[in-house]
Protein backbone atom coordinates (compact mmCIF):
# COMPACT_ATOMS: atom_id res chain seq x y z
CA UNK A 1 0.00 0.00 0.00
CA UNK A 2 1.43 3.15 -1.30
CA UNK A 3 1.88 6.18 1.30
CA UNK A 4 2.36 4.10 4.56
CA UNK A 5 4.91 5.76 7.08
CA UNK A 6 7.69 2.58 7.52
CA UNK A 7 9.50 3.16 10.62
CA UNK A 8 12.43 1.61 12.67
CA UNK A 9 11.67 2.05 15.98
CA UNK A 10 13.81 1.44 19.09
CA UNK A 11 12.89 -1.70 21.24
CA UNK A 12 12.40 0.35 24.33
CA UNK A 13 10.52 4.00 25.04
CA UNK A 14 13.28 5.73 23.04
CA UNK A 15 11.63 6.26 19.47
CA UNK A 16 12.57 6.56 16.15
CA UNK A 17 15.55 5.29 14.85
CA UNK A 18 14.55 5.81 10.80
CA UNK A 19 11.60 6.36 8.91
CA UNK A 20 9.87 6.55 5.20
CA UNK A 21 7.03 6.94 3.50
CA UNK A 22 6.45 3.79 1.22
CA UNK A 23 6.14 4.33 -2.71
CA UNK A 24 3.56 3.69 -5.09
CA UNK A 25 3.54 0.03 -4.57
CA UNK A 26 3.93 -0.08 -0.83
CA UNK A 27 7.99 -0.72 -1.10
CA UNK A 28 10.45 0.67 1.31
CA UNK A 29 14.28 -0.36 1.93
CA UNK A 30 16.27 1.08 4.94
CA UNK A 31 20.03 0.98 3.74
CA UNK A 32 21.30 1.84 6.97
CA UNK A 33 19.94 -0.70 9.19
CA UNK A 34 22.92 -2.32 9.65
CA UNK A 35 24.63 0.66 10.94
CA UNK A 36 22.62 0.19 14.05
CA UNK A 37 24.57 -0.71 17.22
CA UNK A 38 22.36 -3.02 19.34
CA UNK A 39 20.76 -6.59 18.49
CA UNK A 40 16.85 -5.65 17.83
CA UNK A 41 14.19 -3.12 16.66
CA UNK A 42 10.93 -2.82 15.72
CA UNK A 43 9.37 -1.83 12.32
CA UNK A 44 6.64 -0.09 12.69
CA UNK A 45 3.88 0.49 9.55
CA UNK A 46 1.42 3.54 9.95
CA UNK A 47 -1.34 4.12 7.46
CA UNK A 48 -4.26 6.70 8.46
CA UNK A 49 -7.33 4.61 9.46
CA UNK A 50 -5.38 1.43 9.60
CA UNK A 51 -3.72 -0.28 13.05
CA UNK A 52 -0.27 0.30 13.36
CA UNK A 53 1.55 -2.63 13.17
CA UNK A 54 4.71 -3.86 14.37
CA UNK A 55 7.36 -6.40 14.12
CA UNK A 56 10.56 -7.37 15.45
CA UNK A 57 13.66 -7.67 13.37
CA UNK A 58 16.86 -8.66 14.29
CA UNK A 59 19.67 -5.75 12.86
CA UNK A 60 21.93 -6.23 10.56
CA UNK A 61 20.23 -8.76 8.77
CA UNK A 62 18.80 -8.41 5.24
CA UNK A 63 15.17 -9.07 5.81
CA UNK A 64 11.95 -8.72 3.59
CA UNK A 65 8.74 -8.09 5.45
CA UNK A 66 5.38 -7.88 3.85
CA UNK A 67 2.61 -6.13 5.99
CA UNK A 68 -0.52 -6.80 5.33
CA UNK A 69 -2.83 -3.87 7.52
CA UNK A 70 -6.23 -4.21 9.04
CA UNK A 71 -8.49 -1.28 9.60
CA UNK A 72 -8.43 0.61 12.76
CA UNK A 73 -11.74 -0.02 15.48
CA UNK A 74 -12.08 3.15 16.68
CA UNK A 75 -13.47 3.48 20.46
CA UNK A 76 -15.46 6.61 21.91
CA UNK A 77 -13.28 8.59 24.67
CA UNK A 78 -14.26 8.43 28.10
CA UNK A 79 -16.58 5.42 28.02
CA UNK A 80 -15.49 1.79 29.21
CA UNK A 81 -15.51 -0.86 26.53
CA UNK A 82 -15.53 -4.58 26.93
CA UNK A 83 -13.76 -6.78 24.33
CA UNK A 84 -12.25 -10.30 23.61
CA UNK A 85 -8.33 -10.25 23.11
CA UNK A 86 -6.75 -13.19 21.84
CA UNK A 87 -7.40 -15.28 18.22
CA UNK A 88 -6.06 -13.69 15.41
CA UNK A 89 -4.99 -10.65 16.78
CA UNK A 90 -0.70 -10.16 17.43
CA UNK A 91 1.01 -7.34 18.71
CA UNK A 92 5.24 -7.10 18.98
CA UNK A 93 5.83 -4.79 21.70
CA UNK A 94 8.68 -4.76 24.86
CA UNK A 95 8.64 -8.12 25.57
CA UNK A 96 6.80 -9.32 22.67
CA UNK A 97 8.69 -9.01 19.87
CA UNK A 98 9.80 -12.91 18.91
CA UNK A 99 7.24 -15.75 17.94
CA UNK A 100 5.29 -13.09 16.14
CA UNK A 101 4.32 -11.22 18.97
CA UNK A 102 1.72 -12.11 21.69
CA UNK A 103 -2.22 -12.36 22.14
CA UNK A 104 -3.48 -8.71 21.91
CA UNK A 105 -6.59 -6.59 20.88
CA UNK A 106 -6.10 -3.17 19.15
CA UNK A 107 -8.02 -0.16 19.85
CA UNK A 108 -7.89 3.31 17.66
CA UNK A 109 -8.71 6.42 20.04
CA UNK A 110 -8.64 10.15 18.48
CA UNK A 111 -8.54 12.02 21.46
CA UNK A 112 -10.61 15.39 21.75
CA UNK A 113 -7.92 17.35 23.67
CA UNK A 114 -4.42 17.39 24.44
CA UNK A 115 -3.77 16.66 27.83
CA UNK A 116 -2.91 13.64 29.90
CA UNK A 117 -5.15 10.48 28.50
CA UNK A 118 -5.57 8.10 31.51
CA UNK A 119 -6.35 4.52 30.54
CA UNK A 120 -7.44 1.58 32.53
CA UNK A 121 -7.61 -2.37 31.70
CA UNK A 122 -9.09 -5.18 33.42
CA UNK A 123 -9.14 -8.86 32.44
CA UNK A 124 -12.28 -11.27 33.21
CA UNK A 125 -11.56 -12.85 34.99
CA UNK A 126 -9.29 -11.15 36.80
CA UNK A 127 -5.61 -11.86 35.55
CA UNK A 128 -2.11 -10.09 34.44
CA UNK A 129 -2.46 -7.93 31.51
CA UNK A 130 -0.04 -5.56 29.83
CA UNK A 131 -0.71 -2.54 27.58
CA UNK A 132 0.79 -0.24 24.96
CA UNK A 133 -0.07 2.95 23.54
CA UNK A 134 1.74 3.64 20.33
CA UNK A 135 1.41 7.33 19.01
CA UNK A 136 0.52 7.80 15.79
CA UNK A 137 4.01 7.74 14.59
CA UNK A 138 4.33 4.27 15.49
CA UNK A 139 6.80 4.76 18.39
CA UNK A 140 5.38 3.13 21.99
CA UNK A 141 4.79 5.57 24.36
CA UNK A 142 3.85 3.45 27.25
CA UNK A 143 4.22 -0.12 27.87
CA UNK A 144 3.09 -1.45 31.49
CA UNK A 145 2.52 -5.17 32.56
CA UNK A 146 1.32 -6.24 36.03
CA UNK A 147 -0.17 -9.18 37.60
CA UNK A 148 -2.37 -6.80 39.71
CA UNK A 149 -5.54 -5.46 38.21
CA UNK A 150 -6.73 -3.06 36.70
CA UNK A 151 -3.63 -1.73 35.35
CA UNK A 152 -4.10 1.74 35.08
CA UNK A 153 -1.28 3.80 32.92
CA UNK A 154 -1.18 7.43 31.36
CA UNK A 155 0.04 9.40 28.49
CA UNK A 156 0.21 13.17 27.09
CA UNK A 157 -1.94 13.11 24.02
CA UNK A 158 -2.60 15.63 21.02
CA UNK A 159 -5.74 17.20 20.27
CA UNK A 160 -7.25 15.11 17.34
CA UNK A 161 -4.56 12.68 16.85
CA UNK A 162 -5.29 9.05 16.99
CA UNK A 163 -3.69 6.66 19.55
CA UNK A 164 -3.41 2.88 19.51
CA UNK A 165 -4.08 0.54 22.51
CA UNK A 166 -3.04 -2.50 22.49
CA UNK A 167 -4.59 -4.77 25.28
CA UNK A 168 -2.02 -7.94 25.88
CA UNK A 169 -2.70 -11.40 27.73
CA UNK A 170 1.04 -11.93 28.51
CA UNK A 171 0.36 -15.64 29.15
CA UNK A 172 -1.53 -16.27 25.45
CA UNK A 173 -5.08 -17.14 27.04
CA UNK A 174 -8.15 -15.74 25.43
CA UNK A 175 -10.32 -14.05 27.28
CA UNK A 176 -12.55 -10.52 27.80
CA UNK A 177 -11.59 -6.91 29.10
CA UNK A 178 -12.58 -3.83 30.22
CA UNK A 179 -10.83 -0.57 29.11
CA UNK A 180 -11.74 2.73 30.07
CA UNK A 181 -10.22 6.28 28.89
CA UNK A 182 -10.18 9.77 30.67
CA UNK A 183 -8.38 12.50 31.49
CA UNK A 184 -5.37 12.07 34.48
Amino acid sequence: MGGAKVSLVKFDLNGLLASMTTGEHGLYTFASAEHVSFSGALVSVVMPGYFTETRYILMGQHRTLDFALDRAEAIPFGQTVRRQVGGEARCASLGYGGMGGAFCRRLALTVPASGALAVSLSSIPRSPVDITILRPDGTIGVYASTNTVPLTVAIAVEAGLTYQIDAISPDQVAREFELTTAWQ
